[in-house]
């Protein structure tokens, strides 16, 4: 995946180099579409009941939608996702080696009191391109891949300004719904060292135009919520 490609993807809606994606698109019920202008789309589908269908053929884009959370309130985020074909598993921690079955990624606003140096001096660039409500950083949730589940990556082009979560490697079963719950802030907090602010979007997307490969997958019911007692415990 080229460079300013990744980056975009990586971040949900973060795009660090001008020219490489074509202006979003709205895709239906509060999503939109982020494309690249030398690379084909992936094929969405939007059911009745918010299911996000993801077919991938040599092809990134993805799809992200604006949201309003009290994450103090409801830090907690689920979904449903389900992987009927997978790219090759490759190892996400490498450039040019980010295809994944499917990612749920939580944005968040730019935070000048807890950005790292390399965040504030790109950041006048970042809005330059994407606005000053770009997100500042990001939470990848991946099911792809061949890290262990659990393990956290930082990502190989955001580096300070993001972090990969293997949720689900590649290996893992296909063809079946399968549940997650996340700890948004404790996972914030882990990754960066500091209190999490409110996300400010969310996105779903897959990738598959470095292996020249296909996938399959769907994603539902992305909430936030309270903690139950025994997700409070883990992390």
């Amino acid at each position: 995946m080229a460079w300013g490609r990744a980056v975009a993807v990586a971040a949900a809606a973060l795009v660090l180099a001008a020219g490489t994606t074509v202006p979003d698109r709205t895709a239906g019920d509060g999503w939109f579409e982020m494309t690249f202008d030398d690379k084909a789309p992936n094929h969405w589908t939007i059911g009745s009941d918010d299911a996000v269908e993801i077919r991938s053929e040599d092809s990134v884009s993805l799809l992200y939608r604006l949201v309003e959370v009290d994450l103090a309130a409801t830090p907690c985020l689920t979904w449903q996702w389900r992987v009927d074909t997978a790219p090759p598993a490759s190892d996400l921690a490498r450039k040019g080696k980010d295809d994944r079955a499917v990612a749920v990624y939580v944005s968040f606003p730019f935070d000048p009191d807890n950005a790292s140096l390399w965040e504030t001096l790109k950041r006048p660039f970042v809005e330059a391109v994407r606005g000053s409500d770009a997100p500042g950083r990001v939470i990848s949730y991946v099911w792809g891949g061949i890290r262990d589940r659990g393990q956290t990556l930082v990502s190989p082009y955001l580096g300070a300004a993001g972090i990969l979560k293997i949720l689900r490697p590649v290996p893992e079963p296909h063809g079946e719904w399968v549940t997650e719950t996340v700890a948004v802030d404790r996972d914030y907090r882990a990754a960066f060292d500091a209190p999490a602010p409110n996300p400010i979007q969310i996105a779903v997307s897959a990738d598959s135009d470095d292996t020249k490969s296909a996938s399959h997958a769907w994603v539902r019911g992305i909430a936030f919520k309270a903690c139950g007692a025994e997700q409070a415990l883990k992390n």
